[in-house]
């Protein structure tokens, strides 16, 4: 798949949800928030037709605070995505 630049209003729509997060107080940190942020910024580079959409924080923080792995977040996530 090729990535493509995602959009301002894509951005500025993860922002806002990114801190809106409250699954584990991990999501508190800027580690845990920032990861969250370039999962959800990676998939919608590589789906613009889908971008990003509410509840998809909710889906990428579980299996962040599961996998506490960036890349094998970013690759779970957007296996199930598909």
């Amino acid at each position: 798949m090729k990535r493509v630049a995602v959009d301002e209003k894509t951005l500025t729509q993860i922002d806002k949800d990114t801190p809106r997060t409250q699954m584990n107080k991990l999501f508190s940190t800027p580690f845990y928030r920032d990861h969250l942020r370039d999962v959800l910024i990676g998939y919608s580079s590589l789906n613009p037709k889908i971008g990003y959409v509410q509840g998809m924080n909710f889906i990428a923080s579980a299996i962040i605070y599961h996998t506490k792995n960036y890349s094998i977040s970013s690759r779970i996530f957007n296996s199930l995505m598909i």
